[in-house]
């Protein structure tokens, strides 16, 4: 695997020998192109939230928050991929400064390559406000996002212009605010 914090020139150099490279917007594109992806072998696909599935819903009933005796707490969630171009750090160093109010839990939901750090970080700082769940179902996924108070999304600063939050359209979608950890936008 190549770390793209430290080596993103790699990274641009594969792109651009693909067959076909996939951008998530026009930014993403943009900078893709002038790193030296030829026009022909780009392809646009945009991504976003199915507004018929993922749709605002109360914290009262949702089950989701039932099954696992969230309703009294206030959730700052984290969902989706745990990946290298994540900043984690300054999310659990919250978590441990705010340890001791019981009311507030911090839960990841997904996968990937940090989320290992995160259950490390956890048990290390014996951190009972973070909650570590793997992927759900599609089928859970509104009421998965439907049961934080506020969402998370974060990059490391160097990845800004290569990364795009898709998660933020399911976030939109279930009409959660979520707060932005990372450089310039």
């Amino acid at each position: 695997m190549i770390s793209m914090e430290n080596n993103t020139a790699q990274v641009f150099l594969l792109r651009r020998d693909a067959d076909r490279v996939v951008a998530l917007g026009s930014r993403i594109r943009q900078e893709i192109l002038a790193r030296g992806v030829k026009e022909d072998r780009m392809v646009i696909i945009p991504n976003w939230a199915d507004g018929k599935q993922i749709c605002p819903l109360e914290r009262s009933g949702n089950k989701f928050v039932e099954k696992r005796y969230l309703a009294d707490k206030f959730i700052v969630e984290c969902s989706g991929h745990m990946g290298e171009g994540h900043d984690f750090s300054t999310i659990l160093q919250a978590a441990k400064r705010l340890k001791e109010y019981r009311d507030l839990v911090f839960l990841y939901i997904g996968n990937g390559p940090k989320r290992g750090e995160i259950a490390e970080f956890k048990e290390k700082h014996k951190l009972g406000n973070v909650s570590l769940l793997p992927y759900q179902d599609r089928t859970v996924l509104r009421f998965s996002l439907g049961a934080a108070d506020v969402t998370l999304i974060s990059f490391k600063s160097n990845l800004e212009s290569l990364m795009f939050p898709c998660k933020v359209y399911g976030i939109v979608a279930s009409g959660r605010p979520f707060i932005y950890v990372g450089g310039k936008p």
